[in-house]
């Protein structure tokens, strides 16, 4: 049994700045990890670290919405078709709707098609769903109808209030809420949300190497596991 799993990071990334420190946590018994890929390139890397520790890591493979490319969804649907690269991939995303400035404001139709052509792959091919939004859960709660055929959906880094995590529940959505560094910094939306929603919807995640170096991995799921 996996004592600190991490929800969300992206090891080909960390790989890159620390790779002692990357293997070092796969090492410990009491560690797993859930990698987000967006290229080909990081699936094959990933693949590779999955090969050497199959029980530790997860690969999940998304089009982000910051770069909503329909090349990349592609490339994603292609892994998909191929028995032997279906089977290397436990999710899809992240993805979703990035409102979160001007220029992402932009794409929002680009964001809608492409999340949506996901949400159907992970129907599709019985996957989970990794989702990230940035001040777009009205956009993501429009979806809610398709949400609720995936068969898990984990809201990643979220930034929601409990009420509306609280609303997702309720549209029979099976959903998880994964926090990182918002609950170290006191963050009062996160730290409601861990209050108040059932124990078993709750996860915990890194978000390295962006939200941290690979070597304070273990720190930051030991904190807010204490929360």
């Amino acid at each position: 049994m996996f004592l600190y799993a991490d929800c969300h990071s992206h090891l080909a990334e960390c790989l890159q700045k620390d790779e002692n420190a990357v293997i070092s946590l796969l090492e410990r018994d009491d560690y797993s990890v859930l990698t987000s890929v967006h290229s080909l390139h990081e699936f094959e890397v990933v693949s590779a670290l999955k090969s050497r520790f199959p029980k530790k890591v997860g690969i999940s493979y998304g089009v982000l919405p910051q770069n909503p490319s329909f090349e990349n969804l592609e490339i994603l649907k292609s892994l998909l078709e191929n028995p032997c690269t279906e089977s290397q991939i436990d999710c899809v995303g992240e993805c979703g709707i990035d409102l979160f400035d001007a220029q992402f404001k932009s794409t929002v139709e680009i964001q809608r098609e492409i999340f949506k052509s996901q949400i159907e792959l992970a129907i599709n091919y019985k996957k989970p769903l990794v989702i990230h939004q940035r001040k777009a859960m009205s956009e993501i709660f429009a979806f809610s109808s398709d949400l609720a055929k995936v068969p898990a959906v984990l809201f990643h880094g979220y930034s929601g209030t409990y009420d509306e995590a609280l609303s997702v529940l309720r549209k029979n959505v099976n959903a998880y809420f994964s926090f990182g560094k918002s609950v170290l910094r006191g963050d009062k939306k996160a730290v409601l949300c861990l209050e108040k929603l059932p124990y078993e919807r709750i996860r915990f995640e890194t978000d390295s190497p962006y939200q941290l170096p690979p070597e304070k991995i273990f720190d930051i799921l030991t904190l807010c596991a204490k929360h």
